[in-house]
């Protein structure tokens, strides 16, 4: 109800006698503290015969302010809510006193500094899991606090797959009967691990190679996909891209080296019925396992397609 302009005319203390057909409504004396949920006679004195008086103390009000939040509410406003929650009371009302107040709802404040160095602390759980070691900077100072019920509950999640120069963690702020909160916590990070560094200059379509390649601690923060200290799975890739020395070795500048690369000679097989015959071909595009590439029948010189199947082996399609 809060926030209601409503044109309705106040009588004047004192211009209508409390009887057995009316009362008085004024608001409490400040501070005027409410519940999530208040009702009229949490704020307001309700002077009258308890038949008028109990129903009216029982009006809710709506939703209140937020924990810790204030609000101004007015005589005006209240007239109108128990017109429109209680029609047959309404002209058995009289306002006294002053035409507005200030109510607010209690609440918890949370430092923004502490909340700040809980998010710090899920961090450095989460970087510990993942890297040898790390360090860890908040981007600013904490200043000021957070206001939330006193039932409130934090979560706290990291942002990302795997660690950043800046990263995020979300203080998630649950509170009964509200929408989830989310409070954005920055951080510097540094995170290092074992990485393999190029020891020179690697031209795109190289056949990647240990022996081009040393293992060294590196800060791979912000360098997603960094190769494992096992480099036995990328021994059958190549450059995708050109690798200047001394950068970090990742998957992403990684490709499946070709099975059949244009040029060379391979063995082409072909069925013909229940037959199977084979024969010498030449490859006229590199491709990889299960893709298409054109050869040409060494024999015929004929140009046909062909799926890769192994190194240098190939089928014809039909």
């Amino acid at each position: 109800m809060y926030g209601i302009c409503a044109s309705v005319v106040l009588a004047a203390a004192g211009a209508l006698a409390v009887d057995g057909n009316h009362a008085v409504i004024r608001f409490k004396t400040p501070p005027l503290e409410v519940s999530e949920r208040p009702t009229l006679g949490e704020i307001a004195d309700v002077i009258g015969p308890v038949a008028l008086a109990d129903p009216l103390k029982a009006i809710e009000l709506g939703q209140s302010p937020m924990a810790g939040h204030r609000a101004t509410v007015s005589s005006r406003e209240l007239l109108e809510w128990v017109r429109t929650t209680r029609p047959d009371l309404a002209d058995s009302v009289v306002w006294e006193g002053v035409p507005s107040a200030i109510i607010l709802r209690p609440g918890m404040e949370l430092p923004l500094k502490q909340l700040n160095g809980q998010a710090e602390s899920t961090l450095n759980s989460w970087l510990r899991e993942r890297y040898k070691t790390f360090e860890v900077d908040p981007v600013a100072a904490s200043a000021g606090v957070l206001k939330m019920s006193r039932k409130a509950s934090i979560d706290m999640a990291v942002q990302g797959a795997s660690a950043s120069r800046r990263m995020a963690v979300l203080a998630i702020i649950h509170e009964p009967g509200l929408p989830d909160r989310a409070l954005p916590l920055w951080f510097n990070v540094s995170a290092f691990a074992e990485a393999w560094v190029a020891t020179k200059d690697i031209p795109a379509g190289a056949q990647i190679d240990d022996a081009v390649f040393k293992l060294q601690m590196m800060d791979v923060a912000g360098v997603p996909g960094a190769v494992p200290a096992d480099f036995s799975s990328f021994s059958a890739k190549q450059a995708v891209t050109p690798i200047e020395a001394g950068r970090v070795l990742t998957s992403r500048l990684l490709v499946d080296r070709p099975l059949v690369v244009a040029g060379d000679r391979v063995q082409l097989r072909a069925t013909v019925g229940a037959v199977s015959i084979e024969s010498v071909g030449i490859a006229q595009q590199s491709g990889g396992k299960g893709q298409r590439v054109l050869v040409e029948n060494a024999g015929s010189g004929v140009p046909l397609s062909a799926r890769v199947i192994a190194a240098g082996i190939v089928e014809a399609m039909p």
